[in-house]
């Protein structure tokens, strides 16, 4: 009896609808997510939007250009871009974990 009952239950697991309400909550929480991270990258200051955006565009080589050429508008070395990033970033990730409901 209890093979068959966890034969049922693995088979109910593996089962399209399951898969399916999976991937319904997985995309409800998704959009939380993104709407929390829109709401609190709107409440950033305008430069620190347009720094982040610069130091994160880009591939490869034209992304370090980007971020050499962020720094010196900046007047500060690269590690220092890297620290104030690494900083509103933080600011970013606390804004959204206290956005989305636990």
């Amino acid at each position: 009896y209890l093979r068959e009952a966890e034969r049922e239950r693995q088979l109910f697991d593996q089962s399209p609808v399951a898969a399916d309400t999976k991937s319904f909550e997985e995309e409800a929480t998704e959009a939380l997510r993104v709407g929390a991270f829109e709401e609190c990258f709107a409440a950033l200051l305008p430069d620190q939007k347009r720094q982040l955006l610069a130091y994160h565009t880009g591939e490869k080589q034209e992304r370090i250009n980007n971020r050499k050429a962020l720094a010196a508008e900046l007047g500060t070395p690269a590690s220092s871009l890297r620290i104030r990033m690494f900083r509103l970033k933080a600011i970013l990730e606390e804004c959204v974990a206290r956005a989305l409901p636990n």
